[in-house]
């Protein structure tokens, strides 16, 4: 719903300055004043979406973040350079530049090189460009510009499991113990242990394609084992049982 702010007074008119109004009329001396009679005196309300997080000097690559402690100020990451203010850096377009932003309605952040949904595919967001409280995304493919409402980005998968699916954030993944060969679920979350972790088989997707590779991989027959559900010759019998312990010897 669009909302309108009163600029300036006009005849009759009993409303004060700078107030607001949400819908197309008023209700003014017990009359219904509609604002479109009287366009010269009531503005519209363009409420901005978006906070500026950081900034980039192009010359140093120092990124300079929001100072929450300091009303439109930012400074360096590290702390060690001085505050600048947001006036300052909008006066220098050619040594300055916005580096993330955030979009207010949901939180969703949107920096500098972040891959984002396309019409034809994706993109990479190249510059920000702000005008009449709008964000305009240019991006490094195409050049085009798309506002930050209409912005999505394309995650990017934690990891692929062996069996060659792609696990984002929250993803259902399945390991295998080490120890005793058994499934395990995990929800796949950034800088969880599911993600680096080294004392499993390996990250699947489903549990069958767990238990697939249990199946095939788990060293749980003996030779005699083996040569019970095998035919072979004398000659061929012997040849294998040699190869059979080399082998296993190999992986003691």
């Amino acid at each position: 719903m669009k909302k309108y702010r009163l600029i300036k007074n006009y005849p009759g008119c009993s409303w004060t300055l700078n107030s607001i109004c949400s819908n197309d009329f008023i209700w003014d001396n017990g009359k219904k004043v509609y604002l479109k009679n009287y366009p010269e005196f009531w503005e519209e309300v363009i409420e901005k979406d978006y906070e500026i997080l950081s900034f980039k000097h192009k010359g140093s690559n120092h990124i300079w973040k929001n100072d929450s402690q300091l009303k439109d100020t930012f400074c360096i990451v590290d702390g060690k350079a001085p505050f600048t203010s947001l006036e300052e850096i909008n006066k220098y377009p050619k040594v300055y530049e916005i580096h993330s932003i955030k979009r207010l309605s949901d939180g969703e952040i949107f920096t500098i090189n972040d891959r984002i949904k396309v019409f034809c595919g994706y993109s990479f967001i190249k510059k920000f460009n702000i005008n009449n409280l709008n964000v305009l995304i240019c991006t490094s493919k195409t050049g085009e510009g798309f506002n930050i409402e209409n912005l999505e980005h394309i995650k990017k998968p934690l990891f692929t499991t062996e069996d060659g699916v792609d696990i984002f954030e929250n993803d259902e993944v399945w390991g295998i113990t080490k120890n005793v060969w058994k499934p395990f679920y995990r929800n796949a979350k950034l800088n969880n242990k599911i993600v680096t972790e080294t004392w499993f088989h390996g990250k699947f997707s489903t549990k069958e394609k767990a238990e697939e590779y249990i199946l095939m991989n788990k060293p749980c027959l003996s030779i005699n084992d083996f040569l019970s559900v095998s035919y072979f010759t004398v000659k061929s019998k012997t040849r294998t049982i040699k190869r059979l312990k080399k082998l296993i010897n190999s992986k003691l």
